[in-house]
């Protein structure tokens, strides 16, 4: 294996590994990685496996952030039947 490969193998283990702790947090980050470890999974791969086991069980949490906009907070949106949608 080339090293112009392990280097674009590290950058997208490192990119992964940064967007699944921003998206689950610490947390269940330090529980998958405590788990593989246990289980001697070592791999990128079982962790990620551990990862979508886990969320099949546990959705993420994510923050609700709301606009600045004083205008866009304050809508208000009336609900209407959906069956009209069928018809499309």
């Amino acid at each position: 294996m080339s090293l112009e490969h392990d280097q674009g193998h590290s950058a997208s283990l490192i990119r992964w590994l940064e967007d699944t702790l921003a998206i689950h947090g610490a947390e269940l980050m330090r529980g998958i990685v405590s788990d593989a470890v246990q289980q001697r999974f070592y791999s990128w791969q079982s962790l990620r496996h551990l990862l979508e086991q886990e969320m099949k069980r546990t959705p993420p949490e994510i923050d609700l952030v709301f606009p600045h906009n004083k205008e866009v907070r304050e809508l208000s949106v009336r609900s209407h039947a959906l069956d009209i949608y069928d018809e499309l």
